[in-house]
């Protein structure tokens, strides 16, 4: 689990605190109520200190768990926008990339031209040689 970060200490110091108080406080009244005495609301006392500690400790739990979340959700926000500036910085060479693949594509058209002017000449001759006519007519228009 990430440990809290320094701008969020002081929350998590000032909850576990006031989180030691309370519970404290609850177990001085549990202890009161359990004494014997002649105190009518001892029950109260017991189960006020019981819920005071209960209560606090949630609470602690609940800033503690809103603190990582907060750090976590720090974290993803400056990860996004380191990503975000890489991108950026990488377009223009992507689209550098992108031109010279069309480039390559036209080099390489103009360079085979002969392989596939000669491939054409081939399936012209046996369409002439099989009788399809029309087959061989298309392929008198694409050389």
């Amino acid at each position: 689990m990430p440990e809290t970060p320094i701008r969020n200490r002081s929350i998590s110091l000032m909850s576990f605190l006031v989180t030691v108080g309370a519970v404290l406080g609850g177990i001085i009244l549990v202890i009161t109520g359990l004494v014997p005495s002649d105190l009518t609301g001892r029950a109260v006392l017991v189960v006020g200190g019981m819920l005071l500690i209960a209560v606090s400790l949630l609470l602690h739990s609940l800033v503690k768990l809103v603190v990582l979340a907060e750090a976590n959700i720090n974290r993803v926000h400056h990860n996004t926008l380191d990503l975000h500036d890489t991108a950026r910085r990488l377009e223009p060479m992507l689209q550098l990339i992108a031109d010279n693949s069309q480039l390559s594509d036209a080099a390489r058209s103009i360079t085979h031209r002969d392989k596939e002017l000669e491939a054409l000449r081939h399936a012209l001759r046996e369409e002439m040689f099989q009788g399809n006519w029309d087959a061989a007519m298309y392929l008198i228009e694409q050389m």
